[in-house]
C-alpha cells in the first residue's frame, strides 16, 4: 500500500482502490513531513472505511450467484406380457356311413379364455375372470388347413395361469361327398351341440385346459378338429365338435411352424 500526502489529506493506494483521509490542510504546511503518529491514524481510519464497507448491504453491492435446476425424469414402468396364439387344423375325412366331407365352413364371432389370479391389466377382464381375445367375425373352412395350422387371434395377455377357453361358434356348414348314395358334394346346415349334448344346441365351445402365459413369451393352442367323431347326423347334421388341444412354447414374436394367419 502506498500512502500520499495532498492538500486535502491523505490517499492510500492498494491494487485495487483509492482511499482518501481528510486531514487540516495547515497541519500539513505547519510540517514538511507527516508524522508516525498521523500516519498510523489514518491506516486505523482506511481498515475502519474498509470493514464498513464490506458490511453495507449487499443491494449497494448486488452480487452475482448461480441457479441450478433439477429436472425430475419420471419413468413409467409398462406391464411385461405374453403373447397367447389360437389356432385350428384338420383333414379331409370319411365319416362312417356318410361318405366324405369335403368342407366343413365353420364362423367364430368370439374367444375367450379364463383367468385364475384376480390381479389383471387387461381392459377386456370380466369380473367372472373371463377375457376376450377376439371379437369379430372370423370364418373358414377347417377342412382346407390340411397340415397347416389356421391362426384364429393373437393376444398379448398378463403373465397367469389360464384354464378354460370358449369359442362362440356362429354358423357352420358341411358339403358331404357320397357316390353310394348319389351324394356329391352337397352342402347342409349343422346344428352346433357345443355343449356336448346334441338334444340342447348350444353355439358356445367349452373346452378345458390349463396353460400358461408366461412374460416375455408365447404360447400357441392349435384346436385339432376330429371330424369324424364331430359330426353326426339325426334328422339334421350335428357339429358336436371332438378337439384335441396342441400346446407350443414359442419365444416372443414366433409363430407356429407352417401357420397361417387368418
Amino acid at each position: 500500500m502506498k500512502i500520499l500526502p495532498t492538500k486535502k489529506g491523505l490517499k492510500f493506494y492498494n491494487k485495487t482502490k483509492t482511499y482518501s483521509i481528510p486531514v487540516p490542510y495547515f497541519k500539513l504546511m505547519k510540517r514538511k513531513t507527516i508524522s508516525k503518529k498521523t500516519i498510523l491514524i489514518g491506516v486505523i481510519f482506511c481498515i475502519i472505511l474498509i470493514v464498513l464497507a464490506s458490511n453495507l448491504p449487499s443491494t449497494l453491492y448486488p452480487s452475482t450467484s448461480t441457479t441450478t435446476t433439477t429436472t425430475l425424469v419420471t419413468t413409467t414402468t409398462v406391464p411385461k406380457t405374453g403373447t397367447l396364439l389360437i389356432a385350428v387344423k384338420d383333414v379331409k375325412q370319411k365319416i362312417s356311413g356318410l361318405g366324405y366331407a369335403t368342407s366343413l365352413m365353420i364362423t367364430i364371432d368370439n374367444i375367450q379364455v379364463h383367468k385364475t389370479g384376480d390381479n389383471t391389466t387387461d381392459e377386456n377382464v370380466t369380473a367372472k375372470g373371463w377375457i376376450t381375445v377376439f371379437n369379430g367375425s372370423k370364418t373358414f373352412d377347417l377342412l382346407e388347413y390340411t397340415d397347416v395350422k389356421a391362426i384364429l387371434c393373437e393376444k398379448e395377455l398378463d403373465p397367469d395361469k389360464y384354464t378354460q377357453i370358449r369359442l362362440y361358434i356362429e354358423n357352420a356348414t358341411i358339403k358331404i361327398y357320397n357316390s353310394n348314395t348319389f351324394v356329391y358334394n352337397k352342402t347342409y346346415p349343422m346344428d352346433i351341440a357345443a355343449s356336448g349334448n346334441v338334444q340342447v344346441p348350444s353355439k358356445v365351445l367349452k373346452l378345458n385346459h390349463p396353460f400358461t402365459v408366461e412374460e416375455d413369451k408365447a404360447i400357441s393352442l392349435t384346436l385339432d378338429f376330429d371330424v369324424p367323431n364331430s359330426v353326426m347326423r339325426a334328422t339334421k347334421y350335428i357339429l358336436k365338435p371332438v378337439i384335441n388341444i396342441i400346446e407350443e412354447k414359442l419365444e416372443k414374436g414366433q409363430k407356429p411352424e407352417n401357420s397361417v394367419v387368418l
